[in-house]
């Protein structure tokens, strides 16, 4: 994207089974400290990394990221998915 494309729209990410569900446990957890300590509002922060090359390679050439870009950009949980979180949540959860 260059610096011509501020208002641009980014249309959703192209593989339709990348859903906000596709995550682990750990990052619906991180969600609800966040709401439960008031800072659902701020600005965070989050890496999109992966902890060893694949294939026993010793580097690895970054591609895809407009495709992350595409997912954050879109992200929208639905009532269903919803629905899913919060009975799979610890019962101690709200």
């Amino acid at each position: 994207m260059d610096s011509n494309d501020s208002g641009r729209v980014i249309s959703g990410p192209t593989n339709p089974m990348v859903t906000p569900l596709l995550t682990d446990h750990y990052q619906f957890t991180m969600a609800y400290a966040y709401w439960k300590a008031s800072k659902h509002q701020e600005r965070a922060v989050f890496d999109l990394y992966f902890r060893k090359n694949p294939f026993g390679g010793e580097y690895t050439i970054f591609a895809g990221l407009e495709e992350c870009v595409r997912f954050i950009s879109n992200y929208k949980i639905s009532e269903d998915q919803i629905h899913f979180i919060k009975n799979n949540l610890p019962p101690s959860c709200e």
